[in-house]
């Protein structure tokens, strides 16, 4: 079985899923990108992931990308980047179309948020109408990808719930002592809502409680002003953009990861914290709310809500800092559901019920 990725580029969000597949036997695994990291991440430390295995075809333009799609064989499965077109997808999925490949779309929860947001519906539902007779399956990733896929006429057997899979980290060092360590990790936007963590880490009025903020953006002066007037200073430490392995770092020797966005996709964050052992909070409008809820620590909020939020932090403190039994028990949760691994098995029975005759297979998450 050979398995054709098409990404906008190499992302670490498919890094562990791709790895995994291509260490198994009788799969072969293509990725096809127009570049490796974008500007924008290429500005947060990202750097083009290891793809184990995989075979990688830059496709800079839609002639390459074209010439690549007309040469894989009838019998290739070809998992795209969503239906719109995003440079690659626009380009690569009507040609895989209309060589009757078998196809595959992978695709998170739309934002619907404002006016912009308000004509999203209309345009998804042009474009799965004109491509739900060649997709054969929709890998739904987040709690409401899979219900927005249907609503747009994408047919309900064939949505697969979804994730971002994670490998886990390394071991790390201890976690911090003294206090308790929160931590976000993400650019610093008004759509991740950082100002509502602040807001309900003042109403705590908890001195011991520590928050770690690594990212920078826009509402970085803002913040501290509102640090300023409503926490002690030694509350909150500042760290600015981490390269990813340090973020990884900084989760594990925290007690509890919060991610407060009014909306996300996914939340990478999230599973890295999981798999871990790191308890995570998050608004319901992230799709990782449901890795949280399956982790059963933590706790999900009505998103916008400081108060919802500041409920879970003071559950999150009268539970105390995980132990070493905690951590371990959520790792080993996480590993059985978010791992590469995990993706990797899930993603190949995916294929055989789509391509054969077996039952649609549960999600690892909702086990």
């Amino acid at each position: 079985m050979r398995i054709v990725f098409w990404q906008s580029m190499v992302t670490r969000h498919q890094a562990a899923l791709v790895r995994a597949l291509s260490m198994m036997p009788d799969v072969d695994v293509t990725y096809v990108a127009a570049e490796e990291v974008d500007a924008r991440r290429a500005g947060m430390g990202w750097t083009a992931p290891d793809l184990g295995k995989a075979t990688l075809h830059m496709a800079p333009d839609a002639s390459s990308i074209a010439r690549l799609a007309a040469g894989f064989g009838p019998e290739d499965v070809h998992l795209c980047q969503g239906f719109r077109g995003n440079g690659v997808i626009e380009t690569a999925l009507p040609s895989l179309a209309a060589r009757g490949a078998r196809i595959g779309v992978m695709m998170e929860a739309v934002d619907q948020r404002g006016l912009s947001g308000s004509i999203k519906l209309p345009v998804y539902w042009s474009r799965i109408r004109k491509f739900r007779g060649q997709v054969r399956f929709c890998l739904a990733v987040g709690q409401d990808a899979a219900a927005f896929v249907a609503r747009c006429g994408f047919p309900e057997e064939r949505i697969f719930p979804f994730t971002y899979f994670t490998d886990p980290p390394a071991p790390a060092e201890s976690p911090e002592t003294g206090g308790f360590r929160l931590v976000y990790a993400g650019q610093l936007v008004q759509l991740k809502r950082v100002d509502l963590l602040i807001d309900a880490v003042a109403s705590l009025d908890r001195p011991d409680v520590r928050l770690s903020i690594a990212g920078d953006g826009p509402m970085l002066a803002e913040l501290k002003t509102q640090v300023d007037k409503k926490l002690d200073a030694q509350q909150v430490e500042w760290l600015g953009t981490l390269p990813p392995d340090e973020v990884q770092t900084l989760i594990q020797r925290s007690d509890c990861l919060v991610l407060p966005s009014e909306y996300d996709g996914w939340g990478a964050v999230v599973s890295e914290a999981l798999l871990a052992g790191v308890p995570a909070i998050c608004s319901d409008a992230c799709g990782a709310a449901e890795a949280v809820r399956g982790s059963h620590r933590g706790g999900v909020f009505t998103s916008g809500d400081a108060a919802d939020l500041a409920g879970l932090l003071r559950q999150q403190l009268q539970a105390g800092a995980p132990d070493r039994p905690e951590r371990q028990a959520i790792a080993a949760w996480a590993e059985a559901s978010l791992s590469g691994a995990a993706g990797g098995k899930y993603l190949t029975d995916i294929l055989t019920s789509a391509f054969g005759q077996s039952p649609a297979p549960k999600a690892p998450l909702l086990t």
